[in-house]
């Protein structure tokens, strides 16, 4: 089954949600208790960033056709 690129900018967007929200949760929690989970947070933002690089290369492509 091959997925179109529309297709995989939706899934992206859809995983950019979640890693987002996980952020947000992960920062709201450490100013609850005052306890930062630093690795877990940075390894969020890392993925969310990748997420936003895959949009922009497929939206790209996409625009092209």
């Amino acid at each position: 089954m091959k997925t179109s690129n529309q297709t995989k900018i939706y899934i992206f967007t859809a995983l950019l949600f979640v890693s987002t929200f996980l952020t947000a949760v992960y920062i709201i929690r450490g100013f609850k208790n005052n306890h930062f989970n630093y690795i877990w947070i940075a390894a969020s933002l890392l993925m969310s960033i990748s997420f936003i690089i895959q949009i922009v290369k497929l939206s790209k492509i996409e625009n092209n056709k």
